[in-house]
């Protein structure tokens, strides 16, 4: 059994993205959401200069990782990715599509449902 122990632990590593060269790191994710959540904020401030706590909840954590192959042959650095955000007292389901340009990984769209925990 523990001779499998190696074999294992390789496997869930190759389950999380289709292609190794293309994969984000728990890092990379959180500063890509972190920049989306940026962007939403200075978006909704434009709209209504007077909101008064535009914000997100902080990132405890992120996993269940999954990354597809690249969306387009014409874009070879965009991906989708499927992954849990935990928050203080909420869960978040996301799928979102990212972009690496420049070393860097960037949400450019995004699906997301956030469930509070009990």
């Amino acid at each position: 059994m523990i001779a499998l122990l190696p074999a294992m632990l390789m496997a869930s590593d190759v389950a999380r993205c289709a292609d190794t060269d293309r994969c984000p790191g728990d890092a990379a994710l959180v500063a890509a959401l972190h920049d989306f959540e940026n962007r939403l904020i200075i978006d909704m401030m434009r709209e209504d200069p007077f909101i008064l706590d535009p914000s997100f909840p902080k990132i405890l954590g992120i996993r269940d990782v999954h990354c597809g192959k690249p969306v387009d042959k014409e874009k070879p650095d965009t991906i989708r990715c499927v992954f849990t955000i935990i928050h203080p007292g909420s869960t978040e389901y996301e799928i979102g599509e990212l972009t690496r340009k420049d070393g860097r990984w960037s949400i450019d769209d995004q699906l997301n449902v956030y469930m509070p925990r009990k």
